[in-house]
């Protein structure tokens, strides 16, 4: 990360007259009891709204606050990191400096998620904050017009049409798997098809079937958000 946190995000609340020391200790006993951050407590609770969160934790953290209307975002850095981390963790590449990449995060102090994106990004990372909403807007703005534009490129050999296949399904059964909280993916080559198994409350369902001729193209796209190296195998 950037920089330390000076002060909890509470106290930064309070301090500017956002909210009362009581709510602060009513959303903290609220989130507990439902498992989330205090942030959203005070959202679902009806104190503060969205942009309020993300100023603060902007001023809190000393980052950048990004007002989506004021700037243009630059699709070339969208694609540098893939959908199913943007959507995962609810932030979106805005653009390139020399040797930084701008990504606008909706929880900045998710360090899963400023992990990864570190491991994916060749430059260094620049964190901002934005209002989660408009992150999600902006993902499905760019992220369909980027699949678009591949799909409908006249002049794409057959290899690069295969290829956004390939990406647009693993894409899709990363973020499937997410939304029903599958603790793992299997997929297994079966007779003529590739069948895809998400684990889902400790059951095995099938999720998907793809053509036999599908699987190396798939096992490859999924060695390649992994890091691993594609040549190998056992």
């Amino acid at each position: 990360m950037q920089r330390m946190i000076r002060k909890r995000f509470g106290d930064i609340l309070v301090e500017s007259g956002l909210v009362t020391p009581t709510q602060i200790q009513r959303a903290l006993e609220y989130g507990q009891a439902h498992n989330i951050k205090l942030g959203q407590s005070l959202k679902e609770l009806g104190l503060v709204d969205d942009l309020t969160v993300a100023k603060t934790i902007a001023r809190q953290l000393a980052f950048p606050y990004v007002d989506f209307d004021k700037i243009v975002i630059d699709p070339q850095a969208v694609r540098l990191i893939p959908e199913v981390t943007a959507r995962k963790y609810k932030l979106i590449a805005l653009g390139r400096r020399p040797g930084e990449i701008l990504v606008a995060f909706a929880d900045p102090l998710n360090i899963f998620a400023i992990d990864e994106v570190s491991k994916i990004l060749e430059d260094k990372l620049v964190l901002c904050v934005a209002v989660e909403e408009r992150i999600a807007q902006a993902i499905d703005q760019y992220y369909q017009s980027g699949r678009e534009s591949t799909i409908k490129g006249g002049d794409s050999s057959d290899d690069e049409f295969v290829d956004s296949k390939v990406i647009e399904l693993v894409n899709e059964l990363m973020l499937a798997a997410m939304n029903e909280d599958a603790s793992d993916v299997h997929i297994e080559p079966v007779g003529d098809k590739v069948r895809v198994r998400f684990r889902v409350d400790g059951l095995l369902r099938v999720a998907r079937e793809q053509p036999i001729d599908m699987l190396p193209a798939i096992v490859s796209r999924i060695k390649i958000l992994s890091r691993l190296d594609i040549g190998e195998r056992r």
